[in-house]
């Protein structure tokens, strides 16, 4: 339970990959609109706000310098997704969607940091 207490985002990364994966296979349409609500969706918002919430976690918790490469293990996710929508090995082609993911970590990151910062200024005043 204590290894789940401290890696619950991991957890919700996958289930929101999982969550997209099924979404994905579910539509069973190949319409123009549904594909592009999806990659919106997934890759502009659920991905993402999962991936920002995770990374603020681990910016909190982890003393470490190496946590930023955190951010860009994060972006598998969404590669991982990219491959099974698109059905190729693409990676450079997947660009404009791993960047939002990047993107979400990079800031999660940093506001996990100075919650981190304020939270030790504020219990060690100089």
């Amino acid at each position: 339970m204590k290894y789940l207490k401290e890696h619950w985002p991991v957890l919700l990364v996958a289930v929101t990959t999982i969550f997209c994966i099924f979404e994905w296979f579910v539509s069973g349409t190949v319409d123009a609109g549904d594909v592009i609500f999806f990659f919106i969706l997934c890759f502009g918002f659920i991905i993402p706000v999962s991936l920002l919430i995770a990374s603020a976690w681990y910016g909190y918790k982890i003393r470490n310098a190496k946590k930023w490469l955190m951010c860009l293990a994060f972006c598998i996710p969404g590669v991982l997704l990219l491959i099974i929508a698109a059905k190729s090995l693409l990676i450079f082609a997947s660009l404009p969607f791993i960047i939002p993911s990047l993107i979400a970590s990079l800031i999660g990151m940093a506001i996990g940091c100075l919650i981190w910062k304020a939270r030790n200024m504020e219990n060690n005043p100089a």
